[in-house]
């Protein structure tokens, strides 16, 4: 018989991975604010969440990252290549996004969540080490969500 993958961390809806009961557990101790675990349903005994991350940081340091305007509006942001974020708020942020990357719904973590991720030998996921490049990155460590 084949030995299946068990993933803690699997793609989801937009950007709300979902992620299995165990993790939940994990993630719901740490009490991160602005965060949801949306209960969608059982597989093969395993109870499955989304993790609906609803906190927004303005955090983007414009001047260090590399950041595409709008021609028609200078204020819009299109394309982030590199973020590179303030990191005063950072600490107390498990887990955040920005309303500049709102269209790609990207979820940010800070090193405690990282430090989680090893200590708990999450498994379905990989992060990018900071001030990355997005076309040309390498994980941290890891695997992707796919």
């Amino acid at each position: 018989s084949r030995k299946t993958y068990q993933k803690d961390f699997h793609l989801g809806f937009a950007s709300a991975p979902v992620i299995n009961n165990r993790t939940m557990e994990i993630l719901r101790s740490e009490n991160i604010p602005n965060t949801e675990f949306v209960p969608i349903g059982d597989f093969r005994g395993e109870s499955y969440f989304l993790l609906n991350v609803l906190n927004y940081l303005s955090c983007l340091d414009y001047e260090n990252s590399i950041v595409t305007f709008a021609p028609d509006d200078p204020d819009k942001v299109i394309f982030i290549e590199k973020y590179v974020f303030d990191d005063t708020e950072l600490d107390k942020n498990l887990m955040f996004k920005i309303p500049e990357a709102c269209e790609s719904e990207y979820i940010f973590v800070n090193n405690r969540f990282v430090e989680l991720l090893l200590e708990y030998k999450f498994k379905g996921l990989f992060v990018l080490p900071p001030f990355v490049e997005l076309f040309n990155f390498k994980p941290l460590f890891g695997t992707p969500l796919r």
